[in-house]
């Protein structure tokens, strides 16, 4: 008979924990635990990774980031303003549906009866790969939906691309707009800045939170940053591209507004998609469904739409309607 438990992992199993994600396919670099520890080092945050282990093996767990509210209400969440998304993981599913569906339940019980216990609210935005939340919604909690979208970089994928990014892509190679990868977060952030200032709005973290962030990307090769740049060496816009076993993802990008029109996105991008195709990506996350503003353009990439799915669950409010 086999013996199961939940609990927090020590620093010490961290291993384990980065061994399940590679193998999960709802496991994303948004769970793996360099970036949850420097995540809630940048934040405030206490990083919990919750294990669920079979017989000492460990099977399947949810990272959430801890926080106190109003002093006295513990708080959980899974994601943070440069972690769109996190959630549960799963070991590789199995071959019966019937027996999927009963080990899924089993596992998200238990988990979420440890999770319940500890903290008084929790929102988990979950990895697109992980679609199944009936269990949470039979039981009480709330549902959201969000969106991102995914390209396929298969073979011949731009030709899938709208006439006027096409056009775009012409115009910036005749205009000299080159395209390098090149590590550069002063400058990062300062166009990042200026685009928040721009619509006179507050940038969600500090140069330094930015910063380390990108720092940590760079140093653990899990990205690269790319530049477009005019004849006259200024940056027209740029993006920060990282990776996980399942796919690329498009995590942060900024634009000099000046420059719109010289096509420096569109061909940005496509040097992106080309390289990432070559080195043997097939998909990469674009993200931007959510932001209305920024729908009209990527659709122009002929991408597909994907939802992804938020969990929460207030305990206070659940015990007073009872």
């Amino acid at each position: 008979m086999s013996d199961s438990n939940v609990r927090i992992l020590t620093k010490t199993e961290y291993p384990l924990w980065d061994e399940l994600i590679t193998k999960s396919p709802q496991g994303t670099i948004f769970h793996t635990s360099s970036w949850i520890t420097k995540n809630a080092e940048l934040s405030k945050k206490k990083e919990r990774i919750y294990g669920y282990f079979i017989n000492e093996n460990l099977v399947a767990g949810c990272p959430i980031y801890s926080a106190k509210k109003y002093h006295f209400l513990n708080t959980g969440i899974s994601n943070l303003p440069m972690t769109p998304y996190g959630g549960f993981v799963l070991s590789s599913p199995q071959n019966s549906i019937r027996k999927l569906e009963q080990t899924q339940n089993m596992i998200i019980s238990e988990l979420t009866t440890e999770l319940i216990k500890d903290f008084n609210y929790i929102k988990i935005i979950n990895s697109p790969n992980f679609f199944d939340i009936r269990q949470f919604i039979w039981t009480g909690w709330k549902s959201s939906i969000y969106y991102a979208y995914f390209l396929s970089l298969n073979e011949n994928f731009e030709k899938k691309f709208s006439r006027n990014i096409i056009r775009f892509i012409q115009k910036a190679k005749k205009l000299g707009i080159r395209v390098e990868k090149e590590y550069n977060p002063d400058l990062y952030y300062e166009l990042y800045k200026k685009t928040y200032d721009r619509k006179s709005l507050e940038s969600p973290f500090s140069k330094n939170m930015l910063i380390e962030m990108m720092d940590m990307i760079i140093s653990k090769n899990i990205g690269e940053m790319w530049i477009a740049k005019t004849p006259n060496g200024e940056m027209a816009a740029a993006d920060l591209v990282i990776w996980d076993t399942h796919f690329a993802h498009r995590w942060s990008a900024v634009s000099d507004a000046q420059f719109n029109e010289t096509g420096a996105v569109s061909l940005l991008l496509n040097e992106v998609f080309q390289d990432l195709k070559y080195r043997g990506f097939h998909e990469i996350n674009l993200f931007s469904a959510n932001t209305p503003h920024l729908t009209n353009f990527i659709t122009a990439f002929n991408p597909t739409l994907k939802p992804y799915y938020g969990i929460e669950i207030n305990r206070l409010k659940v015990h007073k309607s009872k």
